[in-house]
Parts: C-alpha cells; structure tokens; sequence
C-alpha cells in the first residue's frame, strides 16, 4: 500500500471532498473537458460517471457559494489493494470539511479532524470560478501518470452534507449520484442520500 499527500484539502480515497468548481460534471457518454470530467453546467442530471471519483454532485442551480460534509475515515484494506493509493489519515477519525466562497475569486478551505484535535484552513484563488457545481465525493489521488489505482476503502459514510447551507437530499435541485468507474468496470458507487447522508462503496480499483 503506498501512501500520497495531496496539496489540496480535496482528501482521496474515501474522504469527503468538498468542491466548488466552475462547471458540472459530465454525463455519461459525454466529451470530458478535462482530468476531472466536467462539462458545461446543465439542468438537472442523474447517474453520470466519473474516472476519479464518486458521491454527490449538484449543477445547474446555483451559484454555489459553500459546501460542507463529515465522515469517520474508514480502514484501508492494503491486503486487497496493494498497489493502492490513499492518504495517512488514521482509521475512525471523526472528519469535517468544508469549501466556502469568500468573493474575487477566492475560496477558503476547511479540513478538521475532531479526533486528533486539529484543523487546516487554506485560502486559494480561481479567478474565473463561475460556482457552477459543488460536490461531496471520495476521490482516488492522481499523479503524473495519470489517476492513481483506488484503495479498498470498503465503506465511506458521509452525513451533514450541505451546499449554500441547505442539507443535501434526494429532493435537491440539481443533484446527481457519481458512480466512479475505470473502463468498463464499477470502482466506486454511492447509495441513496438522504437528510445529508450517504455511503460511498468501494468496488474495485
């Protein structure tokens, strides 16, 4: 099992990652504009795909100014998962995280961990940021080959989900389920949300 440090508060391998980006996710079976698979912001999507990453997405009614979640870290399976990649977060740590806009083109980012007692804020600037989705995903760490092989996480349970401090549930405009899949096979796959809550099950690398 390797381990990787990521530069951004956005936490691989089943962590929550808060994001603010400035467009929305791509549909399956869409052209990606990008590593990340974004497209244009669009109106109510369901069951896209990601290449890096699962969980929930909302677009097409926003601007998205604040998105936040919690989550205890689960274990790693390194038995299963060798040559994964995941980062050194203790296993059962109480998580938090949170991604808010504060105006010009900066975005202050919140990472705590309740258990150890610590927490990290980091101010970053995206100046041409247009708010257009905001997610809540465990995504698998990339490096200069490419994205990274997922470690078994088994189970990522995430609860208080929030964007613009409205509670994430079924019935939120805008929201679409990730599931993360490497060609055509099921890597990651996110269950019903509901009252802010979801589990994100780890499937394959």
């Amino acid at each position: 099992m390797r381990l990787s440090l990521v530069s951004r508060v956005v936490i691989a391998t089943a962590t929550i990652v808060g994001v603010l980006s400035a467009a929305a996710p791509a549909l399956a079976g869409r052209a990606a504009a990008g590593p990340y698979g974004y497209a244009a912001p669009n109106h109510r999507v369901d069951h896209s795909t990601s290449t890096n990453w699962s969980g929930y997405a909302v677009s097409g009614f926003g601007p998205y100014r604040s998105v936040s979640s919690s989550w205890r870290q689960p274990a790693v399976d390194c038995s299963k998962t060798p040559t994964g990649w995941s980062n050194p977060v203790s296993a059962g740590d109480s998580l938090s995280a949170s991604v808010t806009y504060a105006g010009n083109g900066y975005f202050r980012l919140t990472l705590s961990d309740e258990t150890r007692g610590w927490s990290h804020t980091t101010t970053q600037r995206l100046k041409s940021a247009k708010l257009g989705s905001a997610e809540v995903i465990a995504e698998a760490p990339s490096g200069s080959g490419g994205i990274l092989p997922l470690a078994d996480f088994g189970t990522a349970a995430f609860s208080a989900a929030t964007v613009n401090g409205l509670t994430l549930t079924s019935s939120t405009p805008g929201l679409d389920p990730i599931t993360k899949v490497s060609g055509s096979t099921l890597s990651a796959v996110p269950s019903a949300i509901s009252g802010g809550s979801f589990a994100d099950n780890w499937y394959s690398q």
